[in-house]
C-alpha cells in the first residue's frame, strides 16, 4: 500500500523551495528597483553585469556562483548548458574580481559578462 503522507511531504517540500526562490527574487527587483531609482539607503552601486556562464553542469555551478558576495542573482538556463548571473561591484577592479571568481569555479567552461546600461 502506498503512503499518502510521502507524496504530501514532497509537495511541501517543492512549495518550500517555489516560495523561496520566489521571495529571493522579489527581493531582488525590490533592491534593484530601489537602487535604479536612487531610492537606496545604501551607497549606490557602481557596476552592474550580467555574467552568462556556459558550464558542464549548470545547476552545480550555480548553487557555487550564488555563495559569491556580490552575486545579486543566478540561474540555470534550462536545455542550454547555460547559466546567467547578476552582479554588482564597487568599481570596474571588484567586478573583474568577481567574474574572475566565477571563471575560477570548477565545472565553468567559458564565462561571458556585460555592463547594465
Amino acid at each position: 500500500m502506498w503512503d499518502n503522507s510521502i507524496g504530501v511531504e514532497l509537495a511541501l517540500l517543492h512549495f518550500r523551495e517555489r516560495t523561496h526562490k520566489l521571495r529571493e527574487e522579489a527581493r531582488i527587483e525590490r533592491e534593484l528597483r530601489q537602487r535604479h531609482s536612487g531610492g537606496s539607503r545604501r551607497a549606490k552601486v557602481k557596476v552592474l553585469a550580467y555574467v552568462f556562464i556556459r558550464a558542464e553542469r549548470p545547476s552545480e555551478v550555480v548553487e557555487r556562483v550564488r555563495r559569491i558576495k556580490g552575486v545579486l542573482k543566478a540561474d540555470a538556463l534550462q536545455g542550454s548548458g547555460e547559466a546567467i548571473a547578476v552582479v554588482e561591484g564597487r568599481d570596474l577592479e571588484g567586478l573583474e574580481a568577481l567574474v574572475g571568481h566565477i571563471k575560477r569555479l570548477p565545472g565553468v567552461v567559458v564565462v561571458r559578462s556585460k555592463l547594465a546600461a
